[in-house]
């Protein structure tokens, strides 16, 4: 059911129905949840609050924003174990007497703050 439209943007409640169950949108709006779901819509048919409509998915959509979210995020991953393993960085400085790859981490050394006392 529509709640609301803002342009071209149709704000739909969606509830569980026996569809929901091979929908590969349900990732999304988690139909197992007892309380309906909103979810933003393209309004081309131009409905009205209150009406009842059929949400579609675009075929592919689904496949784009699961490697959005997962793949590039793990692109990054790779990218800087890349970059720590090939570029002469490292992560943590080593220990105190230990040393670091990195000339310019020659230069960076411990010290103990004086403690607080009044």
């Amino acid at each position: 059911m529509v709640r609301r439209v803002a342009g071209h943007v149709a704000f739909v409640e969606v509830t569980n129905t026996g569809q929901c169950k091979g929908c590969g949108a349900r990732l999304i709006c988690q139909p197992e949840l007892d309380s309906p779901v909103t979810v933003r819509a393209a309004n081309t048919i131009s409905a009205r609050p209150g009406q009842k409509v059929n949400v579609h998915m675009i075929p592919g959509l689904l496949s784009k924003m699961t490697m959005i979210h997962y793949g590039l995020p793990l692109l990054g991953f790779v990218l800087g174990v890349f970059a720590v393993s090939y570029g002469g960085l490292t992560l943590i400085p080593a220990a105190r007497g230990g040393s670091l790859s990195s000339s310019r981490a020659n230069r960076v050394s411990c010290v103990r703050l004086p403690s607080a006392r009044a």
